[in-house]
């Protein structure tokens, strides 16, 4: 995977931690320590909530421009859908689960998330 080091994000990384050891540099996926701050599962309820008031927004390069006062989330079905998405059936999504169903969203090889595919899955969903 080629250096994707930025001033903004261009994706949403399907692994929880990285390192990258020829370059000598780590990573640890914003999801997974701000959804998963106080255990390794959350309910949907808990995911809505971490989602729209306690992830930290970042504007990308993939996706469609937003200030961060324009990315507010006031209604949260959409996030209601990602969840079930994610977690398929299941009443908890593990932060193990997520990474594997965005991998399986992303692509087997991809190590992220872009917006076009994002996009498409929650459409399909």
């Amino acid at each position: 995977m080629a250096d994707q080091s930025a001033a903004r994000p261009k994706w949403i990384p399907v692994y929880e931690h990285r390192a990258f050891e020829s370059q000598g540099k780590e990573h640890t996926s914003k999801w997974s320590t701000e959804i998963f701050s106080e255990g390794p599962a959350v309910s949907k309820e808990e995911f809505v909530a971490k989602v729209t008031n306690e992830l930290a927004y970042a504007p990308s390069l993939g996706g469609p421009y937003l200030s961060a006062s324009g990315a507010a989330i006031d209604d949260d079905t959409l996030v209601g859908k990602l969840f079930d998405l994610l977690a398929g059936d299941k009443e908890k999504l593990t932060k193990h689960r997520m990474s594997t169903r965005m991998k399986e969203i992303a692509g087997i090889e991809e190590e992220a998330l872009t917006w076009p595919t994002f996009l498409s899955a929650l459409e399909e969903a």
